[in-house]
């Protein structure tokens, strides 16, 4: 091995970032580019080239294994009149999206979203002179039977239910009042309290219900969806540095030889590019807010002067997981959508980066790829390898960042 590449041995690629991770050992002191390859130095002075796989825990998590079968099972084959290719020829790829991004989806985080409010009412905002005065809740223990019905709603909300939902709509054609109206019908068949019924949007406007649905799709996507897989990618990439870290290759700039590196230095190129994209995307706050008509807490006010609407809100909010926007019109501004969106669109631009060089290798034999029987490369040569992962990647790509039209 040439002493210009020697330095692969001596650098195998550590996964001993997990462990640091876990024990809070985050910061490190220096980044210090060396022989074409990042060392971080860490505070115990370790040089390691690293990365950041840090394991979330979620406080809540909603979608139950029947969802998953329910939601799936109802979109188990390409539906030959969808307007997109991502419910339609690509529909295998993106089917577990649908428990966080489907119409379905946002039905039940809506009706978790009201569920969770009218909860928060009774524990957080009314006192037990208020509620038994006013909702003839006299003890704790009719407290929590209320409560233990309200999250039943939750914990039984199946396809059929957001069916339901939407046949409410077909009469109201209102989203929202859809979700409420079937909420207070399941009071009603689960013999809650009447008189709670007007707790049900209880100073709400839809904006209310709306940002926080999507926001709590959004970051259930992220954590339970998106950065599991991500985390497969940048582990997979890592042990094929590892793998690789001695295979010596010439590289090449302008389209000419340049000077030797490996392909392991290569592929960790974009581990890390990656992982660093994804350790900032994993920091990134997703806001919300719950202020009424036109943020202003108008009609809470009116309701119930005494209370501090405002902690209140707060309170709710990160109760939820979310971060509380506290100044807003009617409309959350969605700019921390935006960043989070804006961290996904230079994720997706490092892994089509990534696909065109290995389709460059593959063009150059350092890769090769393997038939598939029965598979069609070509309509008319019969000895070309079908390309279609690669291709689906790069479409899927200029299809999200909207970029370009399908044909």
């Amino acid at each position: 091995m040439m002493n210009s590449l020697g330095f692969h041995k001596n650098l195998k690629i550590k996964k001993s970032l997990y462990d640091l991770a876990k024990n809070n050992i985050f910061n490190f002191s220096m980044i210090q580019k060396t022989t074409n390859i990042y060392l971080l130095k860490s505070t115990k002075n370790e040089s390691k080239f690293c990365f950041q796989i840090i394991k979330k825990k979620f406080s809540q998590k909603i979608v139950s294994d029947d969802d998953k079968q329910s939601i799936i099972q109802n979109h188990s084959q390409p539906n030959l009149s969808s307007l997109s290719p991502l419910d339609g020829r690509y529909h295998k790829q993106t089917d577990s999206l649908r428990l966080f991004f489907s119409e379905a989806a946002l039905i039940k985080y809506r009706t978790l979203t009201e569920i969770e409010w009218v909860k928060f009412l009774l524990t957080q905002v009314f006192s037990e002179k208020e509620l038994s005065t006013k909702y003839a809740i006299y003890t704790e223990a009719e407290k929590n039977q209320v409560l233990e019905k309200l999250d039943n709603i939750i914990n039984f909300f199946d396809f059929n239910s957001a069916k339901s939902i939407k046949d409410i709509e077909a009469i109201t054609n209102h989203d929202v009042k859809a979700v409420e109206y079937y909420i207070k019908n399941q009071f009603k068949l689960l013999n809650v309290n009447e008189k709670l019924l007007e707790l049900v949007h209880f100073c709400c406007t839809s904006e209310d219900i709306n940002n926080i649905s999507t926001a709590l799709m959004l970051k259930d996507g992220l954590n339970l969806e998106f950065q599991p897989k991500l985390n497969s990618v940048i582990n997979l990439l890592v042990n094929m540095a590892e793998q690789y870290a001695d295979i010596p290759l010439m590289s090449k700039t302008h389209g000419q030889p340049a000077t030797p590196t490996t392909m392991g230095k290569e592929i960790a190129n974009f581990a890390f590019r990656i992982n660093e994209q994804n350790y900032f995307l994993k920091n990134k706050k997703i806001k919300a807010k719950i202020n009424g008509a036109v943020g202003n807490f108008n009609a809470h006010m009116i309701v119930l002067p005494n209370i501090n609407w405002t902690l209140k809100a707060q309170m709710f909010i990160e109760k939820l997981g979310l971060e509380w926007n506290p100044y807003t019109t009617q409309i959350e501004n969605h700019d921390s959508f935006a960043d989070i969106f804006n961290s996904l669109a230079l994720i997706n631009t490092i892994m089509l980066g990534m696909s065109r060089d290995f389709w460059g290798y593959i063009s150059l034999n350092y890769f090769k790829q393997k038939l598939k029987k029965d598979e069609i490369g070509s309509s008319t040569m019969p000895h070309k390898v079908n390309l279609i992962k690669y291709l689906m990647i790069y479409i899927l790509y200029l299809y999200l960042q909207n970029k370009k039209k399908f044909i």
